[in-house]
């Protein structure tokens, strides 16, 4: 026969105890991964929006290079040509042209310029006809190695076709912890 337990002695078998500590854990790491879920979409949105404000600023610097008129632009003062040159601004002129009257109209004046706002950090500032307008914030300020424009002297059976330039922005957006470096190749033709 069987002895009953008393109530006294009555309590939780081992292996009920190591089976409720496993099926804790399971359910425990099944919500662990389904609160962090939230944190992952943010930061996917995040990557996104940083890419969509870098792609933004250096789709308007292009737009602009390629209507420059080439004549107006400082070559020699450009990396390679001129290393020392990497953090200047870069000033250019944009033929406009009056189509009510059909003639040409005065050219307009832009800069580009990457603006120190402190420790290490700075703001892509497009001046266009004496107004100033931020395109980026908390860019990495340029270094000689990548600097925010740069002449490119890449020629084809050892000539130059066109004046090509090379816009290098690093964008490091709060909260983030990797930079965003975007780079676009523009031909100047006039």
């Amino acid at each position: 026969m069987t002895a009953r337990r008393s109530r006294s002695e009555s309590g939780l078998t081992l292996i009920e105890v190591m089976l409720s500590a496993a099926f804790l854990t399971i359910v425990g790491l099944m919500l662990s991964s389904w609160i962090s879920r939230p944190a992952t979409v943010q930061t996917t949105m995040l990557n996104i929006d940083m890419k969509r404000q870098a792609d933004s600023a250096i789709n308007q610097f292009a737009s602009d290079l390629q209507s420059a008129d080439p004549i107006s632009i400082s070559w020699s003062n450009l990396p390679p040509q001129n290393p020392l040159n990497y953090s200047s601004p870069l000033s250019f002129k944009i033929p406009q042209y009056d189509y009510v009257n059909g003639t040409a109209a005065p050219s307009v004046t832009v800069q580009y310029e990457l603006k120190a706002t402190g420790q290490g950090m700075g703001k892509l500032v497009r001046t266009y006809n004496g107004a100033e307008q931020v395109l980026l914030m908390n860019m990495a300020l340029p270094t000689a190695t990548l600097p925010l424009v740069a002449q490119d002297t890449t020629s084809i059976n050892g000539a130059m076709l066109y004046n090509m330039l090379v816009i290098n922005l690093t964008y490091r957006p709060p909260g983030s912890v990797h930079p965003m470096t975007v780079m676009r190749r523009v031909a100047v033709t006039g």
